[in-house]
C-alpha cells in the first residue's frame, strides 16, 4: 500500500521517492553503482525527517497520531523523540487521546452549551475510554434555558456519561455578554476538582472572530494571540482541542450523528459585536478569502509565539531589575530601552494577576520615571494600587487605608509593624525603655523626606 503523506511531509515524501527512483534505475542496469547518491539521498532526508519532526505544532501532532498508516511513521521518527509513543485512529473526532494527549487516569469535564460545536466534542469524547463528565451552565437569560438544561441531561443520559447543571445569574443590565461569560467561567473554576481538565469546543471560526475583535480593539501581541490551545479557568487547566478544526467540520459531525443542537436566538443578535462580525463581516472575508479563518488563526500562532518571547524577555529583565527593597530598577543605567522597561512593568503586572493599564497612561508613567530629575517621584493610581517612584525605582503599592489614627504596642526589643502598605519600623539599636503604647497618625507625604 502507498504510504499517504501529510502535507508537512512532502519533502519527506519527495526525498523518498527519489530514492525509490534510483532504485528502478539500478534493477534496469545492473552494472551502475548508485550507491553513493542513495547515502546523500538518505543522510538528507533523515536531516530533513529530523528538523521538521522536532518542531511540530499540535495539531500535526495530532494528524500524526490519527494518520491509519501511522505504524510507517516509527520507521523515521524515533530518533526525533526520545519518547514516542505511536497512537493509530480513523481520523474522525474519536480518537481523542491524541489530539488531547491524554494521561491514564486523567479525567476531564467537557462543557456542553447545547451548540454543533460542543456537542460533537462531548459526542467524540464518549467514543473514547477517557475519563470524561460533562457540565452544563444555565444562565437564565432565555426563556427556554430550563428546556436547554433538561436536553443536556437527556443527550448525557444517552450517552452513559454523567452530566451537572450549574446556574448562574448575571446582571441583565450591564454588558450580558461580558457578564454571563464571567459568571460562566467563575462557576466552571469553583466547580471543577483538583486535578480536572476543562474541555471546550471553541473552533477555528470563533478563534478567527476573536483576532477581528482584538484588531478592532487595538490589541497587542498578547491580545492578538486570542485564545490558547491551553489555558487556565481559575486554578484549572482548560483545552480547546478544536481550535483548528471549522465550525462546518463539527456541523457535519452534528448531522450526521444526529445531536440534538440547540440554536441560541442570543447568537443572532447584532447588538453584540461577536455577533455582527459574524453575519455582516465575516460572509465577505470566506467569499473573498475562503480561508480567511484558517489564516486568522495562523496569524494568532505567530502573534503567541512574539509574545512568549516577550516574556521570556521580560522575565530575564525582570530577574536583573530586582532591587533588594522588592523595587523595579528602571533607570537608563539599569535598562537602555523604554519599550523593554514598559515590557517588564507589563509582566510585572502579570506575575501578580493583575490587569496592566491602558498603554498610553503606562507610557507616560515610564517617560516621567526615566526622565524626570532624580528627586522626582512619579507615581500611577490605579483602581486597586498605585506605582510609585523612588530615586528610578518603581514600586507596586497597596491603597493605605483612610485611618486617623492607629495604636499599636511599642515593643523596643522587636520590629514595629506598621499597617499595610507601609511595611515595619526596625530599631537599629536597641532602646532602654520598657514596651509602651503608641499613636501612629497616616498622612500622604507633601514631599520627599531627605536620606538619613
Amino acid at each position: 500500500m502507498d504510504m499517504k503523506f501529510l502535507d508537512f511531509e512532502q519533502p519527506i515524501a519527495e526525498l523518498e521517492a527519489k530514492i525509490e527512483q534510483l532504485k528502478y534505475v539500478t534493477e534496469d542496469e545492473p552494472g551502475l553503482d548508485i550507491n553513493e547518491e542513495v547515502e546523500r539521498l538518505t543522510a538528507k532526508c533523515e536531516q530533513r525527517t529530523s528538523e521538521i519532526f522536532s518542531d511540530l505544532s499540535d495539531w500535526q501532532i495530532a494528524q500524526l497520531a490519527r494518520h491509519p498508516q501511522r505504524p510507517h511513521t516509527s520507521d523515521y521518527v524515533e530518533h526525533a523523540f526520545e519518547d514516542f509513543q505511536e497512537l493509530a485512529g480513523d481520523r474522525a473526532f474519536s480518537d481523542d487521546n491524541a489530539i488531547l494527549g491524554g494521561q491514564p487516569g486523567q479525567r476531564y469535564v467537557c462543557a456542553v452549551s447545547g451548540g454543533a460545536d460542543s456537542l460533537a466534542l462531548a459526542h467524540a469524547l464518549g467514543q473514547t475510554d477517557l475519563d470524561v463528565r460533562l457540565v452544563h451552565v444555565n444562565h437564565h437569560l432565555q426563556t427556554d434555558s430550563d428546556q436547554w438544561a433538561r436536553q443536556m441531561t437527556e443527550f448525557a443520559a444517552q450517552a452513559s456519561a454523567d452530566v451537572t447543571i450549574l446556574d448562574v445569574y448575571p446582571d441583565a443590565d450591564a454588558n450580558i455578554e461580558a457578564q454571563a461569560r464571567e459568571a460562566r467561567y467563575a462557576a466552571l473554576a469553583e466547580h471543577l476538582e483538583l486535578g480536572e481538565i476543562l474541555l471546550t469546543g471553541h473552533h477555528q471560526e470563533d478563534q478567527a472572530l476573536t483576532v477581528l475583535l482584538q484588531l478592532l480593539r487595538g490589541a497587542g501581541p498578547a491580545g492578538l494571540s486570542a485564545m490558547p490551545h491551553k489555558g487556565r479557568c481559575g486554578p484549572h487547566l482548560q483545552w480547546r482541542p478544536l481550535l483548528e478544526t471549522s465550525a462546518q467540520t463539527l456541523r457535519n459531525y452534528a448531522r450526521d450523528h444526529r445531536l440534538p443542537v440547540i440554536e441560541d436566538p442570543s447568537n443572532a443578535d447584532e447588538r453584540f459585536a461577536r455577533n455582527f462580525l459574524r453575519a455582516n463581516v465575516v460572509p465577505l472575508l470566506e467569499a473573498r478569502w475562503p480561508a480567511y479563518a484558517r489564516t486568522l488563526t495562523r496569524s494568532a500562532a505567530h502573534c503567541a509565539q512574539a509574545q512568549a518571547l516577550l516574556g521570556e524577555l521580560a522575565r530575564v529583565d525582570a530577574a536583573e531589575l530586582a532591587t533588594p527593597d522588592r523595587g523595579i530598577d528602571l533607570s537608563r543605567d539599569a535598562i537602555n530601552s523604554d519599550r523593554r522597561a514598559e515590557n517588564v512593568l507589563r509582566f510585572a503586572f502579570h506575575e501578580r494577576a493583575l490587569r496592566p493599564p491602558p498603554t498610553a497612561r503606562l507610557q507616560e508613567f515610564v517617560r516621567q520615571v526615566r526622565n524626570s530629575a532624580e528627586d522626582r517621584q512619579p507615581r500611577l493610581d490605579l483602581p486597586t494600587l498605585s506605582l510609585r517612584a523612588y530615586e528610578r525605582h518603581v514600586f507596586f503599592v497597596a491603597p493605605v487605608a483612610n485611618t486617623a489614627d492607629i495604636d499599636l504596642q511599642l515593643d523596643p526589643m522587636q520590629p514595629l509593624t506598621l499597617p499595610s502598605p507601609a511595611g515595619s519600623l526596625v530599631w537599629q539599636a536597641p532602646l532602654t525603655c520598657s514596651p509602651l503604647r503608641v499613636r501612629l497618625i497616616l498622612k500622604k507625604a507633601k514631599r520627599r523626606l531627605p536620606k538619613p
